[in-house]
């Protein structure tokens, strides 16, 4: 049988990651680290070693069940991490002693790639392993979970069916023409899916740039992110709820220059570099904590250094989380982040491997690790307007102060008691929320205005909402009780002709 001839010239998404790092590590290709290591006013980030069974093993990969999460390794199969236990334990079966390249958490059972070419689903109530059959002359790298189904990148990019057991071929269109293409980077952002990696012709080299997929009308190009005139190939992937962001870098037959993290608005189909100490630095990671942006870079100049920065986009700054690793170019490289999970509540897991490359190339790691970001409570210096005559039903207000984290909510209180919680809450960023209050029913007077963060901490502006008694507000507005009133009223009547009429 005839070999596929894109597994010839296909690199993984993991062998591209250690093609990267054997290039970089060998070359001094990077600048020395540098750039603003001081951390934001009252912001704290605390790293933890998860240790256990698994902190001399390479991760590859990470994923979140809602309750604990699971790593797949080189080497050393598929664990799970209790967080409240604090505990690591084997999952057996049909990964054991296997090298497990991605993972994608389904919402009840676990997808997992493993490193030759084996697709299995993981259900945990029974602890049972099932075969999935790989798309027809595939050789897969990456796997998302959209909800309802598996998409799955490699030479092309498919979607699996777990109602019907059966794969759709997406039409990814660079597969054709004699050119062949790896798929590193699968994003998917709750309607649609960005897919990139590098590309591979008899004559050239270099990357696909981001193309998004919109389900029933295809594949088209973001025309980005473009580096040194030509697009450039990502290595990593992150959506934030309205943008994406990407770890990019430049290839060429002659040439790999790492181009830092580049962010992308479909709003307005824009691509702009989020510039920072970073920006020539190779972005292995990247994971989104609802606030802000992990990103795990690697740099080197004789001493290679790896360290995870963090990117406030509400400000544009950029953060030393104060994780580093150094290490001695060839024979000791450091251990560099290589995968991240956000629990969705208040930690971000980070995955680390180490690729020696003084002889023939070998997998090492530093096991998993969370951190833990600490901020200063937020507070409310205005509410824009401040009042509202009584009988309002519906007021929109602009609160503005500082601490402001996306999920936060916001409320009227009287004596401790709410008296109404705001709707279409929009963080706009940190120091600005709009948000709509019902005000109707509610007693003149003054109210405290209230925003509490995800993580509980809240500002209060005493007495920072007033609704004004409706007879202090003019004589037009002093008719509309009445008007209600009389309306009830004729509505009665008239309701009482009619039972008359009909009797």
């Amino acid at each position: 049988m005839r070999e596929y001839p894109g597994k010839r010239v296909l690199l993984p998404c993991l062998a591209v990651v250690s093609v990267l790092l054997c290039f970089f590590l060998l070359q001094g290709a990077l600048p020395s680290p540098g750039g603003d290591r001081a951390l934001a006013a009252g912001e704290t980030f605390t790293w933890t070693d998860t240790g256990g069974e698994v902190t001399d093993f390479s991760i590859f990969s990470l994923a979140w069940d809602g309750t604990g999460l699971y790593a797949g390794t080189h080497g050393h199969g598929l664990w799970r991490y209790d967080p409240v236990g604090k505990a690591w334990k084997e999952i057996k079966g049909e990964l054991e002693g296997k090298s497990v390249r991605s993972l994608a958490w389904a919402g009840t059972c676990l997808y997992a790639l493993s490193m030759d070419y084996q697709l299995w689903r993981y259900d945990p109530t029974p602890g049972t392993w099932t075969s999935i059959g790989m798309p027809p002359s595939s050789s897969l790298a990456v796997l998302a979970w959209d909800g309802t189904g598996l998409y799955a990148g490699g030479n092309g990019v498919w979607r699996y069916d777990p109602s019907t057991g059966e794969w759709t071929d997406t039409g990814w269109p660079l597969s054709s023409g004699g050119s062949y293409t790896a798929v590193t980077t699968l994003v998917w952002d709750g309607s649609s899916l960005y897919a990139g990696g590098i590309y591979n012709t008899l004559t050239s080299v270099g990357g696909t740039g981001i193309l998004r997929y919109l389900p029933g009308y295809g594949w088209s190009h973001t025309g980005g992110p473009v580096v040194e005139d030509m697009q450039a190939a990502p290595v990593s992937g992150a959506w934030s709820g309205s943008r994406l962001y990407v770890g990019a870098y430049a290839l060429s037959k002659f040439k790999m220059s790492p181009r830092g993290v580049w962010r992308y608005d479909p709003a307005t189909g824009s691509w702009a570099d989020t510039g920072g100490p970073v920006s020539d630095r190779l972005a292995l990671s990247l994971g989104w904590d609802g606030h802000g942006l992990f990103v795990g870079a690697m740099t080197s100049s004789g001493t290679a250094v790896a360290s995870v920065w963090y990117h406030d986009p509400s400000s544009g700054g950029w953060t030393h989380t104060g994780w580093e690793n150094q290490g001695l170019l060839p024979d000791e490289p450091p251990f560099v982040p290589v995968a991240f999970c956000w629990d969705g509540s208040g930690r971000m897991y980070m995955g680390t491997m180490r690729l020696s490359t003084s002889s023939s190339p070998t997998y090492t790691g530093d096991g998993v690790w969370y951190c833990e970001v600490s901020r200063p409570a937020p507070t409310v210096t205005s509410v824009e307007p401040d009042h509202a005559v009584q009988f309002t039903a519906f007021r929109t207000v602009t609160v503005r102060g500082t601490g402001f984290a996306p999920g936060a909510r916001v409320r009227l209180e009287r004596e401790g008691e709410t008296a109404s919680e705001a709707f279409g809450v929009n963080v706009a960023s940190d120091t600005e929320i709009a948000c709509t209050f019902n005000l109707f029913g509610l007693e003149p007077g003054a109210y405290d205005l209230v925003v509490e963060n995800p993580d509980g901490r809240k500002a209060v502006l005493e007495e920072g909402f007033t609704i004004d008694h409706i007879c202090g507000a003019g004589s037009g507005a002093a008719l509309l009780p009445l008007g209600i009133a009389l309306g009830l009223l004729s509505g009665g009547t008239l309701w009482r002709r009619r039972s008359k009429g009909k009797g």
